[in-house]
């Protein structure tokens, strides 16, 4: 990523800071990381819902699988806390 990011003109202490937020973005601790994560976790909901709804649709997946599926992200409390943040971006 830290490449791609240089290749595309960004400044080399922000692709560092980027690589270094990805990469423990899983972790707790790091607040900045926490709130990568919590985007992740709510990016994901938002892409994936209706590919998991379409499962659903199909009899592929029962609708409590794709329920525990999709609400495992939102489980924890990190997407909570970004949503309900007075913090904005």
């Amino acid at each position: 990523m830290g490449e791609w990011l240089l290749a595309h003109g960004a400044e080399p202490d922000f692709a560092l800071e980027v690589v270094s937020l990805v990469s423990v973005h899983e972790e707790r601790g790091l607040a900045e990381a926490e709130l990568l994560q919590a985007a992740d976790s709510l990016s994901f909901l938002e892409v994936q819902v209706e590919f998991f709804a379409g499962l659903v649709a199909r009899g592929e997946w029962s609708e409590q699988a794709a329920v525990a599926k999709l609400g495992g992200c939102m489980s924890g409390s990190r997407c909570r806390r970004l949503a309900s943040s007075p913090r904005r971006c």
